[in-house]
This record gives structure tokens, sequence and C-alpha cells, in this order.
């Protein structure tokens, strides 16, 4: 085998076979797709019988894509097709918007425990699912060749490791813990982790959506420490851009990367930034910390607020700054600035 100029998603082989059909048998496996035969030549005999054929393949290598149908796999799925992979995403509920060339989708719920037997054999694993998840389906997966994975931690893992509420500090263990169980791993599964700041991009980010949400139903919106905390939302395309960029970077593999935004903006001037992308002016009102936490807890009866965790309004008044200078070294990251629309 040997490589093209195209980076590690492509590779040129040279088999000699019997015939077409042994050629093929050869070279698909589970994790290779046969995408284009690029020369026959044929050895023949002086009474011009066959001897065998060289045939030379150009294959792509196979992705599987868990957490495809979310807001990062949304850009992430035709990034991949147009790089050359060939993309397979197991889902509960496939999205027909995704459904592409190049993309296998498979109805698998990954919450049962034997979806694992079920999940297709691949060389390259890229999840957007929970750390700790992936971690465990890594763990399980019986493949005998070496595994190289891309999975999405958070950088709540630092941010929530000393609330004063005990369910974020759980969940940053969790993170972290789900971090160190995928590297431990190594050498079997070769492991780059991304640690995104807010992510927004469409309809049904965490993050910007419900700021908007809010806005849309209430123009009154309370600021805690008058909103200085500042921020750095990234676009949930230039996180599927990172993906396609570390998979061809051989630096990124064993790394752990901070992936925020290039702007900085305080928590009141996102707001303000989504509010003028919407059409819905925020008119702001100062409470103190106290006045907001009893608030949240009356409210949290009403269906769309009830995610909103407690101790959010009190990161109002906290930075929340990550470098990404190190994913920029490493392999081109970068991110656009804050640019919210008015679909949030």
């Amino acid at each position: 085998m040997s490589r093209t100029g195209r980076g590690t998603d492509v590779t040129v082989c040279r088999r000699r076979c019997a015939s077409d059909t042994h050629a093929e048998l050869l070279l698909r496996g589970d994790h290779w797709s046969i995408e284009h035969r690029v020369t026959i030549q044929n050895r023949r005999s002086s009474n011009l019988k066959v001897l065998w054929s060289t045939i030379e393949f150009e294959v792509v290598a196979r992705v599987l894509v868990l957490g495809g149908s979310g807001l990062v796999g949304r850009f992430l799925i035709p990034r991949l097709v147009e790089a050359g992979y060939v993309v397979v995403a197991p889902s509960r509920n496939p999205p027909r918007r995704l459904d592409c060339p190049g993309v296998q989708w498979v109805t698998l719920d990954l919450g049962q425990a034997e979806a694992i037997n079920e999940l297709p054999e691949s060389d390259v694993v890229v999840s957007m699912m929970p750390i700790w998840i992936t971690a465990k389906l890594c763990a399980a997966m019986n493949s005998a060749r070496p595994l190289r994975v891309i999975a999405f931690s958070s950088t709540s893992a630092v941010t929530k490791s000393d609330s004063v509420d005990e369910n974020e500090r759980q969940f940053s263990n969790l993170l972290l813990s789900g971090e160190a169980d995928l590297l431990a791993l190594a050498p079997r599964v070769t492991s780059t982790l991304f640690r995104p700041t807010m992510i927004y991009g469409g309809p049904g980010d965490r993050n910007v959506s419900r700021v908007a949400a809010q806005l849309r139903s209430f123009r009154l919106f309370p600021l805690v420490a008058r909103g200085v905390g500042l921020r750095q939302p990234v676009h949930a395309d230039d996180l599927a851009a990172a993906i396609v960029q570390a998979l061809a970077a051989s630096a990124s593999e064993g790394r752990t990367y901070d992936l925020s935004g290039s702007e900085v903006l305080s928590f009141r001037s996102m707001v303000e930034r989504i509010g003028t992308a919407i059409g819905a002016r925020p008119i702001f009102v100062s409470i103190p910390l106290s006045v907001a936490r009893t608030a949240l807890t009356a409210v949290s009866m009403v269906p769309r607020l009830r995610e909103i965790p407690r101790e959010s309004v009190a990161r109002m008044g906290k930075d929340m700054v990550f470098d990404h200078g190190l994913a920029k070294q490493d392999f081109g990251f970068t991110p656009r600035g804050f640019e919210p629309t008015g679909d949030q």
C-alpha cells in the first residue's frame, strides 16, 4: 500500500490478484470502502492467457460517527464526505436531512447494552456523545486493529469543578474521569480530546438558542454582577472543521485541546448581540445573586426553563475564557467570531 498526497484519508492499494473479484475480496474490509478503480494491468503468457492481474484501487477510511444527528454532527458529516471519508452513523432515529451519498445511517440505540455488538467495525471513531460513554464504548470495541478516536468533552470539566451545586461538581467529575478512562486505553486506542466552550450554531443548541427563546418571550433580562463575565462562544461548524483537520494531523494524537471562539465578549454583550440577531432588543435588569437563585427555583416548574442550572446565574460575572492556541499550532484551528443568526 502507498499513500497519496491527500493526508491520512486516502490510500492507494496495489495487489496482484487472480481476478477483479479476488481484488475486491482482498481490499474490502469492514473499515475500507472501495471508491475508485484506477488501473487494471494484465500479465499475459506467450499464448495470451492471463496469468494474473495487478489492480490498483483508491480506498478511503471509514469513519464511525457517534452523536452524528446532533448540532456538531449536522456540520461534520457533510465535511467528512467532502474530505473523501465514508461515514457510518448509528442513530435511534436517523435524520433524513443528513441522508446523502457517502453516508450510511444505521438504526441503533446506543443506550442498549447489546448495541456495542452491532456497531460497524472501523479504524476511526468520532464521538460527540458524553465522554464517559465514549470511553466505555471504545473499551468494549473488539477490534484487533489500532483505533483512532476524536472525542468531545467540555470546558465544564474546569468551570464547574468548584461549583456550589453538587450536581455540577459531579458532572465535572464525570467529564474528567471519562477523559482519563479514554486516554488510559492507549496504545490500542489513540485519542484526541476536544473541550469546546459554549457551542452555538443553529436551533437546538443549549446556549444561544435558550437566550433567544427567553428574549422572544420576555424582553426583560435579569443580570447578576452586571453580566461582566467574559465568554468565547464557538460555532458548531468550526468544531466540525477542527475534527477533519485533527484527523489529518498526527500532532493531535494523544492530546487534549480547549476549543474556543476567536472573539472574547462579556455575557451582557453576548446577550445584546443575540437580541440584535433575532430582532428582540433586551431590557436588562440588575438583580442580586440570591434573588436570581430564588427566582430560578420558582420558575423551574416551567418546562422550557426547567433545565436552566441554578448556578448559571452566578457565572454571569465569572470569566470563562480558554486559549485555543495549541489547536491552532497543531492542526490550524481558526474559529470565527461570535455570529448569531435569526434562526437561533
